[in-house]
């Protein structure tokens, strides 16, 4: 909801009531909005399925979609003999 600034005057002299009222719709509105965003951001904190993992001996895995697993693996130079 965004009443243009014509509409916004047209309330206001509409009267006091009217002002009350579109003044608590945009209160409930900004409420509502301020909950899902501290919802959406809960989410983002917690683990998912799309969150690295840290397994033994420098492995990283990523699981990209519930399709296909993506393997990084990253290995310090000093330990690595090829023969």
């Amino acid at each position: 909801m965004q009443p243009s600034e014509a509409e916004i005057r047209a309330i206001y002299a509409e009267g006091e009531a009217e002002v009350v009222s579109l003044v608590t719709q945009l209160l409930e509105r900004l409420n509502s909005l301020e909950s899902e965003v501290k919802e959406l951001q809960g989410r983002l904190n917690k683990n998912s399925y799309n969150s690295p993992i840290i397994v033994n001996f420098g492995f990283l895995v990523t699981c990209g979609d519930l399709f296909g697993v993506d393997i990084n693996v990253s290995v310090p130079q000093a330990d690595v003999k090829l023969f």
